[in-house]
């Protein structure tokens, strides 16, 4: 971060600054009607006991979290190669401009599908 509090993307550590590798880990195949569909299934019903709809709950807001969380991973995944002037692979390749404009708008494809926009 800097002295802002704005992250850093950079294919080098920084002198004497933190930093940590990021992967990419893909987008979820989740649409927002799946995920409106999961959470219908396990909202309060009358007939349901109160700890299965406790449970039923815990599992929602688990699931709602970690839709959040990978929504925010694919934008942060989308950040990098958009602000990086060359994107490294894992395999040590760099991407050229046309591989990595390719990358960002299959990662905008991936967050409008899987996350909504």
């Amino acid at each position: 971060m800097d002295e802002n509090g704005n992250v850093i993307y950079s294919e080098r550590k920084l002198p004497d600054k933190k930093a940590e590798e990021v992967e990419f880990l893909g987008v979820p195949a989740v649409t927002p009607e799946d995920a409106r569909r999961r959470l219908e299934a396990v909202t309060d019903k009358p007939d349901t006991p109160r700890e299965d709809r406790e449970s039923r709950q815990t599992a929602a807001t688990e699931s709602a979290e970690r839709l959040k969380a990978n929504r925010e991973t694919a934008r942060q995944n989308l950040r990098a190669p958009e602000a990086a002037a060359r994107v490294k692979e894992d395999s040590g390749e760099f991407l050229d401009d046309a591989q990595r404009r390719a990358r960002i708008e299959q990662t905008r494809k991936d967050i409008k599908s899987s996350c909504g926009g």
